[in-house]
């Protein structure tokens, strides 16, 4: 399977969420704003999803301004009679948890006041390790990035909360996937 070699949005519009939505094992198979099929073309296919996500997440309002982003896998389970249920359930993994500073690199394309992160800081989640996951961070006005391990879900699904007391007025990521 071929590399996704551009970067998409994860949201149409921007966030302004101030806080994060509780993820749940459930029958209802993920969909909606943010939510994404890595079994579905052109991320992947019903024999393969991708290994890898790079993320470059940014702001709105000012350079230092902070917001956290967290990822969700969600695998479905294999619905088989006989068992306890014969539908699929899909159950959530924290594949990564985020705390991101806005540098002073505007992305003026997206629109105005808008700023690529410089700083990003893993606060949980399956890439919390370090086996999983690589942050490019600079600190020194320079786009961050964070590549982490999909563990083999089929959806992933982006969740923001406004954070801290220098707070983004919104925010977003660009992501893609990748094999190696």
């Amino acid at each position: 399977m071929a590399s996704l070699k551009h970067f998409q949005y994860a949201l149409a519009t921007n966030s302004t969420s101030t806080s994060f939505t509780a993820q749940n094992a459930t029958a209802t198979e993920p969909s909606g704003t943010g939510v994404f099929d890595l079994a579905a073309v052109p991320y992947g296919s019903a024999q393969f999803t991708p290994n890898y996500l790079q993320l470059v997440p940014f702001g709105t309002a000012a350079a230092d301004k902070t917001f956290d982003l967290r990822v969700y896998g969600y695998t479905p389970t294999v619905p088989t009679s006989g068992l306890v249920t014969a539908t699929a359930i899909y159950i959530p993994q924290l594949l990564l948890d985020l705390s991101c500073t806005t540098s002073a690199i505007t992305f003026s394309g997206h629109a105005v006041n808008t700023f690529l992160c410089d700083i990003l800081t893993v606060n949980d989640g399956a890439a919390d390790n370090g086996l999983w996951r690589s942050v490019i961070d600079s600190q020194e006005d320079l786009v961050a990035s964070v590549i982490l391990h999909t563990r083999g879900c089929r959806y992933i699904k982006f969740d923001w909360d406004l954070a801290g007391a220098a707070e983004a007025t919104s925010m977003n990521c660009l992501w893609r996937v990748f094999d190696s």
